[in-house]
């Protein structure tokens, strides 16, 4: 190996003290980042090459990995992420191992360790130096925020839609696997293969893909449900990034109430919320349908489970909502008027056009989910997650459907509505 030991390379010819494992690791995640390895010594001080392979032997390696790990947990905070991983040592025995630690450049620097220190990775000091220049650790801070206006910046990302869309009602759902941006993920994928994963409806699933027109475009890909409408309008939209972090654009159910009697003979619930909604002089407004978007959900995370499956992900996904062109439209849900308490509350008419349901771009603006855990059994495997986004929209519209006693109930409807749509 003729590769010199320096910003990025970090050579240790022997395991640790275990605290020292943190100032190691922090070192490089508050710097450039890079590999810290185990079991390798550098030839000389004026050359600083790998020399020799003395390893780790087999029975230390387990032993290694729990000290790394613990060390990371118990003083290190926030703590970085890192890979660890043993490979054989070229030039040692048959049971010797270099233990090999991938320490990317973390954007929530900055690290600091238990003794209060921040360290820095110097060039190619054998040991982790305390930052104390405040100009440094300032720049440290600033990590993150390009981290929250990168996602800032999505909320005034808005499609451009043409005139006659004026009335247009739409969801934007971002989903992103790797907030920090700590591990490399990258989908190399071409328009064929993707359209396998983008139609395969998995099973349990209450929503078919359906995307029959797929093409790349800078940075990833375009995947759309034209069918026969006129391919310049805002139809179903899934963009796909390649690090995978995906937008789902979705038109909304919108609709008269006046003009609904007729509309919904087999959601007898609605329509009675319906008729509570015009006999109570709401009869000139426009009301959306959430119902149908508890299924378009549920597609959206499947198919983002199989693209980071593809990838090799298995973390949890944030999620992040926004509503637009929802002004003077009224919410509704398949639950009774006294369940969501209209007549003693009135009925909520959205007086914003656009609401983004956690503004700004911090971690805490979204939601959680965990894609890769089956939470309600195989009847559907995304029945518990897609009700949280659910609710997150409901209640920012003023639908606390969080409040209601038979939640389960509507859950239930919801995603029988789903499926009864995924079969027409």
């Amino acid at each position: 190996m003729n590769v010199h030991e320096g910003w990025y390379v970090d050579y240790k010819s022997a395991p640790l003290k275990p605290r020292d494992y943190a100032k190691a690791i922090s070192a490089m995640a508050n710097t450039y980042g890079g590999w810290i390895f185990i079991g390798i010594e550098e030839k000389s001080k004026d050359d600083n090459v790998a020399g020799s392979f003395p390893g780790v032997s087999e029975k230390q390696v387990d032993m290694v990995r729990q000290q790394v790990r613990q060390s990371v947990k118990d003083h290190l905070q926030p703590s970085p992420h890192f890979d660890i991983r043993a490979i054989g040592a070229p030039d040692a025995k048959s049971n010797e191992k270099v233990v090999c630690l991938l320490v990317p450049p973390s954007n929530k620097a900055p690290i600091i360790h238990s003794d209060g220190r921040i360290y820095r990775r110097l060039n190619d000091a054998s040991e982790p130096v305390p930052e104390t220049d405040r100009s440094v650790v300032d720049h440290l801070l600033r990590r993150d925020e390009k981290i929250e206006q990168l996602y800032a910046k999505w909320d005034d990302d808005d499609p451009i839609t043409l005139s006659t869309e004026n009335e247009l009602s739409y969801i934007r759902i971002l989903m992103v696997p790797d907030y920090w941006e700590d591990t490399y993920l990258y989908l190399d994928s071409h328009a064929a293969e993707l359209r396998e994963i983008m139609n395969q409806t998995e099973q349990g699933a209450s929503y078919g893909g359906n995307f029959d027109t797929i093409y790349s475009q800078h940075g990833g890909f375009v995947c759309r449900q034209i069918n026969s409408n006129n391919p310049q309008l805002l139809n179903y939209t899934f963009k796909i990034d390649r690090k995978l972090r995906n937008e789902l654009i979705l038109p909304l159910d919108t609709f008269r109430l006046n003009s609904a009697a007729n509309r919904f003979r087999d959601r007898p619930v609605l329509k009675e919320l319906v008729s509570f909604l015009v006999n109570n002089r709401y009869g000139d407004c426009s009301a959306i349908d959430l119902g149908m978007m508890f299924g378009a959900i549920d597609a959206a995370f499947s198919i983002q489970k199989k693209l980071e499956e593809k990838v090799g992900y298995d973390g949890k996904t944030h999620v992040k909502l926004k509503l637009c062109n929802v002004w003077q439209k009224i919410p509704v849900l398949d639950a009774p008027p006294e369940k969501l308490r209209w007549d003693e509350f009135g009925v909520p008419l959205i007086l914003s056009r656009d609401i983004t349901v956690r503004p700004g771009g911090s971690l805490q603006s979204f939601i959680e989910v965990d894609l890769h855990k089956r939470h309600f059994g195989p009847a559907n495997p995304y029945f518990g997650l897609s009700i949280l986004p659910l609710i997150s929209i409901c209640n920012a519209l003023g639908l606390n459907i969080g409040e209601l006693k038979d939640l389960s109930e509507l859950v239930a409807k919801l995603n029988h509505l789903s499926l009864d749509q995924a079969r027409r």
